[in-house]
């Protein structure tokens, strides 16, 4: 005999998922609609920082008395890559700041793709000195007398993107790449890298520098996080990016 009490059962518990289910995939689309505009929102927000820092940069250089000089590398400076090679990069960088950490993406991507036909050098800029920008150049200096500099100058910036530096773990970092750790002690307490990076930083001016990064290549300064391939700003301008500007550098030899 046919039950019709289970009948009804059945069709109400089939409603009743049917029910649930639209709610589910309801749910999830929502959220997943709320994950893209929080990414597009932050890559918004990202690329107009990156603007607001160029115009900030363009805006000090057009306001700067006098002609620019143009530095040099040194021997005694810190770089990657042969002094001879014909496409020479100097950067001013804030090794605490997200923007120049980020920007160590771009920096790493010239020197695989370009290899011997680029050098890139570092210097150090403060816009304001503080005791975190102080000690981390610092440390990257008594890292550069054991050989060690741009393996610890890739660890600061690692940990800048992942918002973890801070000056007492310092020791830490040296001690992860298997530096002498009563070395790198002795060198921090010493301090007398800390004067000498203060006076580096002090002659950017003088270069019409006045943010970080800023990066030269060759003759050419080129202020802000610029990106590798050429892109379109807010008003519709084309932006060079490094590789146009490179490749042009190394076409004119």
């Amino acid at each position: 005999m046919f039950d019709k009490r289970k009948l009804v059962m059945a069709v109400v518990f089939f409603m009743l998922f049917v029910v649930v289910a639209f709610f589910a995939v309801f749910i999830i689309a929502q959220k997943n609609e709320m994950v893209k505009k929080s990414i597009n929102n932050l890559n918004q927000s990202k690329n107009q920082e990156a603007e607001d820092l160029l115009q900030l940069n363009q805006e000090a250089l057009a306001s700067a008395p006098g002609e620019a000089q143009v530095p040099t590398i040194a021997s005694t400076d810190h770089f990657q890559g042969d002094l001879n090679a014909p496409v020479k990069i100097i950067v001013f960088e804030d090794v605490t700041d997200l923007y120049s950490a980020n920007f160590n993406d771009v920096l790493k991507t010239v020197a695989q793709n370009y290899g011997d036909k680029v050098v890139i050098a570092f210097k150090p800029f403060m816009l304001a000195p503080n005791t975190l920008v102080r000690d981390s150049f610092a440390a990257l200096e008594c890292a550069g007398e054991q050989n060690k500099f741009n393996e610890f100058r890739d660890e600061i910036l690692g940990k800048v993107k992942s918002g973890e530096l801070a000056s007492e773990k310092l020791g830490e970092y040296a001690n992860s790449l298997g530096l002498d750790q009563t070395k790198f002690d002795n060198c921090l307490l010493q301090g007398g890298f800390q004067d000498k990076v203060t006076k580096i930083a002090s002659e950017a001016q003088q270069y019409s520098v006045y943010g970080a990064p800023t990066i030269f290549i060759n003759n050419q300064i080129i202020p802000g996080a610029r990106s590798l391939e050429d892109a379109t700003d807010s008003a519709g301008e084309k932006i060079e990016g490094l590789k146009t500007i490179i490749d042009r550098q190394l076409n004119n030899d």
